[in-house]
C-alpha cells in the first residue's frame, strides 16, 4: 500500500483503481502533491484511513462515513465544495493549511478524537452546524472570509480560536464549550451572535478586536471569563447573561452602544483601566459581589437604573467625563470612592416627563452626590465627604434656581 505521488487523476474510475484495501477489507487513501480533476465521494463506504497531503482538489470532494483511522488533509486546496455531513471520525483530523475555496460543510459530524483546522483559509460560507467535539478542536490563526456557523455545537474539550480573522457574519447560537475556551488576539469584523451559548468551563476573550455588533443575548458563563484589554468597536450587547465565575474586562475599550440589561454577576466584575466612549446603564443588573471600577474612564453618562448593589462596588480613581445616576440602584453593599473625577455636570429639568435615554434628571444627580456622601461619611472619609457635600448643595441651588426662574421671581 504505497503513496500515489505527483499523479494527476481524471476520472472517479481512475481515482478508485488507486485506492488500496487493508487486511481487512477497509479502504486505505494515500495521496501526495496529486491533482485531481473529477470529483471525489466516499460517501457511505467503510474507510480505515485517509491521506492527502499537498493535494489540489479541482472539483466537489465529499465524504460520508465512518472514519477509522487519523485522517489527514494537510496542505490540501480544495477549489469547489467540500462536504463531510453525517460524517464520523474516530481518530485524530489534520487540515492544517488547507485552503477551502468553495462553501465547505461539517454538520451533523462526529470528531471522537482532536482535530485541527490551524492556518487554515476558510473562503466561502464555513458550517460546523450540530457537529460534535468529543475532545480538542483547534481553529489557530485560521481565516474565515465569508461567514461562519456553529450552531448547536458541543465542544467537550479545549476550544482555541486564537489569532483567527472572522471576516464574515459568525453564529454560535446555542453551542454548548464544556472545557477551556480560548479567543485569544482574535477579530470578528461581521456580526458576532453568542446567543444561549454555555460556556462551562474558562472562557478568554483577551486581546480581542470585535470590529462588528457584538451578542451574548441569553449566555452563561459557569466559570471565569476574561476579555482583557479587548476593542468593541460597535454594539457590545450582554443582555439577560447569567456570569456564575468572576468576569474581567480590565483594559478593555467600548466604542460604540453597549447593554447589560437585567445580567447577573454572580462573583467578582472588574473593569479596571476599562474605556467607555459611549453611553451606559447597567439597568436591572444584579452585582452579587465585588465590582471594581478602578481607574476606569466614561467619556459618557453612566447610570445604574434599578441594579442591584450587594457587595462593595469601588470607584477608585476612576474618570467621570459627564455624569453619574445611583439614584435609582437598590444598595446594600458599601460604595467605595476614592481619587476620582466627577464634577456638578449637566442634567435635565426634573419636570421633563419623557427624558431620552441616558439623560439624567436634576433631582437623580443630586440623590447621586448624597448617596456617595452618605457612604464616605460611613467610611470616616471627611475629605471626599466634604467635596460630595458641596456638589449635593451645589446641585440643589441649581434646582431651585431653575424653580424661582420658571414661577418667573426674577
Amino acid at each position: 500500500m504505497s503513496t500515489i505521488e505527483n499523479r494527476t487523476i481524471n476520472t472517479q474510475e481512475e481515482f478508485w483503481d488507486l485506492v488500496s484495501v487493508n487486511e481487512d477489507g477497509l479502504r486505505v487513501f494515500d495521496f501526495e502533491n496529486c491533482k485531481f480533476n473529477c470529483e471525489i465521494n466516499i460517501a457511505d463506504k467503510e474507510v480505515f484511513s485517509i491521506s492527502f497531503e499537498g493535494c489540489v482538489f479541482l472539483k466537489t470532494f465529499t465524504v460520508k462515513s465512518n472514519l477509522k483511522s487519523v485522517i489527514s488533509f494537510s496542505k490540501c486546496t480544495f477549489k469547489k465544495q467540500v462536504n463531510f455531513n453525517a460524517s464520523n471520525f474516530e481518530d485524530c483530523v489534520f487540515f492544517w493549511e488547507v485552503i477551502f475555496e468553495g462553501c465547505t460543510y461539517f454538520c451533523n459530524t462526529c470528531f471522537e478524537k482532536d482535530v485541527y483546522f490551524d492556518y487554515v483559509n476558510f473562503k466561502e460560507d464555513t458550517k460546523f452546524t450540530n457537529s460534535i467535539f468529543k475532545e480538542k478542536v483547534s481553529f489557530i490563526q485560521s481565516n474565515f472570509t465569508r461567514r461562519a456557523f456553529f450552531q448547536n455545537s458541543i465542544l467537550n474539550g479545549e476550544a482555541s480560536f486564537q489569532n483567527s480573522i472572522f471576516n464574515g457574519d459568525t453564529r454560535f447560537w446555542e453551542a454548548t464549550f464544556m472545557g477551556k475556551t480560548l479567543f485569544e488576539n482574535s477579530a470578528f469584523d461581521g456580526k458576532i451572535s453568542l446567543r444561549e451559548v454555555n460556556f462551562k468551563g474558562d472562557t478568554f476573550f483577551e486581546n480581542m478586536v470585535f470590529n462588528g455588533e457584538t451578542s451574548f443575548l441569553w449566555a452563561s458563563f459557569e466559570k471565569a471569563v476574561f476579555f482583557f484589554n479587548s476593542n468593541f468597536q460597535k454594539n457590545a450587547n450582554f443582555p439577560f447573561v447569567t456570569f456564575n465565575g468572576s468576569a474581567n474586562f480590565f483594559g478593555s475599550t467600548f466604542n460604540d452602544g453597549i447593554l447589560f440589561f437585567s445580567s447577573t454577576f454572580q462573583q467578582s466584575l472588574d473593569f479596571s483601566n476599562a474605556k467607555f466612549n459611549t453611553s451606559l446603564d447597567f439597568r436591572k443588573v444584579s452585582f452579587l459581589d465585588k465590582v471594581f471600577f478602578t481607574e476606569t474612564e466614561f467619556k459618557e453618562n453612566v447610570l445604574f437604573t434599578n441594579a442591584v448593589i450587594k457587595d462593595d462596588i469601588v470607584f477608585r480613581g476612576t474618570k467621570f467625563e459627564k455624569g453619574l445616576d445611583l439614584s435609582l440602584a437598590v444598595i446594600t453593599g458599601q460604595i467605595n470612592s476614592f481619587d476620582i473625577q466627577l464634577e456638578n455636570y449637566e442634567s435635565i429639568d426634573n419636570n421633563i416627563e419623557k427624558p431620552k435615554p441616558f439623560e439624567i434628571k436634576d433631582k437623580n444627580k443630586r440623590e447621586t452626590f448624597r448617596i456617595l456622601k452618605h457612604h464616605n461619611i460611613k467610611q470616616s472619609n471627611s475629605i471626599d465627604y466634604i467635596e460630595f457635600a458641596r456638589l449635593e448643595h451645589a446641585a440643589y441651588a441649581s434646582e431651585l434656581w431653575k424653580s424661582l426662574k420658571k414661577e418667573r421671581i426674577f
